[in-house]
């Protein structure tokens, strides 16, 4: 055993820091996120200004990318999601909306959220976070489908219509007649 850290509750692993919240105790449904060094334990950062969900509407918070953790906080008339920096803790972006967020492994970050009015998806570009395009789209041609995985350029979704393939950076249609959305891709 190297070290522990009581209340701390993990999220994900990024180079050797492990990013996370730390809960009050156990029947707490708020946290403060932090970040600790993987191989001593000791925090490397913290942000007690945020109070976030331990568990949201879009699911826990989680390391979306090797730079981007993302945690939700559940307001008493509006939900909101973070995008913090793992390396410092800074807030990078915050989405009015409780929304799932997963890197392409290339380029691009997607958010997805069902939405009180109407759901969403916002493909973000992973160094800026420039909104590179957002569904529906302001013509309301096409909907925000439910995004499944991200992989290689990709994203996996379904819609009511039919489960289809997505240029993540572009967000155009690749492959419209997709059997089923996986949940995750792997190489091969």
């Amino acid at each position: 055993l190297s070290w522990t850290a009581s209340a701390f509750q993990p999220t994900g692993l990024t180079g050797d820091v492990v990013i996370g919240m730390t809960v009050a105790d156990a029947f707490s449904d708020s946290a403060t996120p932090e970040a600790l060094n993987a191989r001593t334990g000791e925090m490397t950062w913290t942000d007690s200004s945020l109070d976030v969900s331990t568990h949201g509407v879009s699911g826990t918070p989680a390391v979306v990318s090797p730079s981007i953790a993302t945690f939700e906080f559940d307001g008493t008339f509006s939900d909101e999601t973070y995008l913090l920096s793992t390396s410092d803790g800074t807030v990078l972006k915050k989405l009015p909306d409780a929304y799932q967020c997963m890197y392409d492994q290339v380029s691009v970050v997607a958010c997805y959220s069902s939405g009180i009015n109407g759901a969403s998806l916002i493909g973000f570009d992973a160094a800026s976070l420039n909104e590179l395009w957002g569904l529906p789209n302001p013509a309301g041609a096409r909907i925000a489908p439910d995004l499944h995985a991200a992989y290689k350029g990709l994203l996996y979704t379904e819609a009511d219509n039919g489960d289809v393939i997505l240029n993540a950076r572009t967000g155009a249609d690749l492959v419209t007649d997709v059997p089923i959305a996986p949940d995750v891709v792997v190489p091969g």
